[in-house]
């Protein structure tokens, strides 16, 4: 899979990661390094949201049955770099977006909240930037998440749903409501006074960042893990060299805690409105390395949707993107793409002007 190449060294850290092309990028055909004969064409663009938002937007291939990829918290395009040239090379016009404050997509601004319901606004305006009436949804994590919102919110445009290690959103009882306002709040404050006076972490060296990204898996809930080289493709894209040094280009504002969560019966009946067929993969729970969710929480959510296939897959958190995971990630996907209505999921071919 490409690399995004590192970009020359800049000045001023804050202003380095908070700074997103506003060109429209494109990159060159590339010869697959398995099969020389079988070119996989790559394009990098971007699309402008109605509110102003650059989203930045790698195609795999250009015609295919279209399929939106969408990462996880603190993520970007390059999560899906094992998985997507298979896609491609299988019939397949796989588009991932960087979502906002993620990867080269821009931030949005200092006023603004963020919140997983806004996700899916920004996924709809890639998908109709570039035309498309019928497309199947893939996400990871976050992007799982915000797959399974796209299949509530825009059921006559979505051919099938496939979540990666989360399907429905995360949720919080309405007990704890109170305490998850005054932390959030408390945080936010927090960031943007840190934004706001031009503070931001900076590491000695790309294998810094990557350690650093690494730690952030590992602290998360569960006995999660992430390889180095899964690691590296994140941070290639996810990082920039200042004069200060290594920093991450992510908007500070995502490491804030939420101040408010939907509530499980909110999550089911967002489940319940899915009209199409729906994947979910989950790091295989026995082994206790993937995102946890308890028994009865999973039970409920497979009842409350309709068509529902569960695949539990040996890995941790990033299985689709850890090399010794992935392949078997890319084969559920592949088969399941494979079982949906192909008439009512036509072939369409990337704008000529995303790819010429």
């Amino acid at each position: 899979a490409p690399r995004v190449p590192r970009p020359a060294v800049v000045a001023g850290a804050a202003a380095a990661a908070a700074a997103v092309p506003r060109r429209r990028l494109r990159r060159a055909a590339l010869s697959s390094a398995a099969d020389d004969a079988d070119n996989l064409y790559i394009h990098e663009f971007s699309c402008s949201a109605c509110d102003g938002i650059e989203l930045a937007v790698r195609s795999y291939g250009h015609r295919g049955r279209p399929v939106l990829a969408m990462h996880g918290w603190l993520d970007n395009v390059n999560t899906f770099d094992a998985m997507a040239p298979v896609l491609a090379r299988a019939g397949y016009l796989l588009v991932a977006m960087d979502f906002p404050g993620h990867g080269l997509s821009s931030r949005r601004s200092i006023d603004s909240t963020l919140h997983i319901m806004d996700l899916p606004f920004y996924a709809n305006e890639v998908t109709r930037s570039l035309g498309w009436e019928r497309y199947a949804v893939l996400g990871h994590s976050m992007g799982g998440g915000v797959a399974s919102l796209m299949g509530s919110a825009f059921p006559a445009q979505i051919a099938g749903v496939a979540c990666i290690e989360l399907f429905g959103t995360l949720s919080a009882p309405a007990a704890g409501s109170a305490k998850h306002l005054r932390r959030g709040l408390r945080e936010r404050l927090k960031m943007v006074q840190r934004i706001n006076e031009g503070k931001i972490k900076a590491y000695d060296s790309f294998d810094a960042c990557v350690d650093a990204r690494r730690r952030t898996v590992e602290a998360a809930p569960g006995k999660q893990s992430l390889s180095y080289g899964a690691a590296a493709r994140l941070v290639e894209r996810g990082a920039v060299e200042t004069e200060e040094g290594w920093v991450f280009r992510h908007d500070p504002r995502l490491n804030a805690a939420s101040a408010s969560y939907v509530t499980e019966p909110q999550v089911l009946a967002l489940l319940e409105a899915i009209e199409c067929p729906v994947l979910a993969i989950r790091a295989d729970p026995e082994e206790g390395r993937g995102w946890p969710m308890p028994p009865d929480m999973a039970a409920g959510r497979i009842a409350a949707t309709t068509d529902m296939t569960m695949r539990c897959l040996p890995g941790s958190h990033h299985l689709h993107l850890d090399e010794d995971t992935a392949p078997a990630v890319t084969d559920a996907t592949l088969e399941f793409f494979g079982g949906l209505d192909a008439e009512a999921w036509a072939e369409v071919e990337l704008p000529r002007d995303r790819w010429l």
